[in-house]
């Protein structure tokens, strides 16, 4: 508006997109996805929203939410993107490691939990010789803190997951830590 307030509802959401930050720190390129672009889009349709990402050698290892539906829409699982940081600017050069993450990662349906949908890397923090992956569960009742963890910097490997005083390579077994707002955490060692 001319008073530079906004009614509800009146903003767009930009989804898919990233800012190249210039190594002076000032702002760069932006790359948008532009919606239904192929920036992002997820394979199995709908879009998705950034969790987490961490660097491993030039390669930039991002999560995402799979959103489903119209408005809002609804989480079902979570995808793994990797961008190189030389072509951050050329999508063609995105790849997918979604199919290598464990299937009860990836998707919701998957997970065997009725009712409950773990968002999985949503905050990442390398320490050691592994990779902590912070989850949101999300059902009615509220949201809660997972963590599990795996090689550093290696998805594909075996999933650990806590269970309170260890841990389990069942995501099953992975008991709720406490209460967390939303999906968009951080983490600091």
């Amino acid at each position: 508006n001319a008073d530079l307030t906004r009614g509800p509802f009146q903003a767009s959401m930009p989804r898919n997109g990233l800012v190249i930050q210039n190594a002076d720190g000032t702002m760069g390129q932006t790359v948008s996805g532009g919606g239904g672009a192929t920036l992002m889009n997820t394979s199995a349709g709908g879009w998705l929203w950034g969790g987490d990402q961490r660097l491993q050698g030039s390669t930039i290892q991002k999560f995402y939410m799979r959103m489903t539906g119209g408005g809002w829409g609804q989480a079902v699982g979570v995808e793994l993107r990797t961008i190189p940081t030389g072509s951050v600017g050329s999508p063609g050069t995105y790849g997918d490691l979604t199919g290598q993450l464990p299937a009860d990662v990836r998707s919701c349906g998957a997970q065997g939990v009725s009712g409950h949908c773990t968002l999985w890397g949503m905050a990442l923090a390398d320490h050691g010789a592994y990779t902590y992956v912070y989850g949101a569960d999300v059902s009615a009742g509220g949201k809660d803190l997972k963590i599990a963890r795996v090689p550093q910097g290696d998805f594909s490997g075996p999933w650990q997951y806590w269970t309170g005083s260890g841990w389990s390579s069942s995501q099953s077994d992975a008991i709720a830590t406490g209460a967390v707002a939303n999906e968009a955490m951080s983490v600091t060692y």
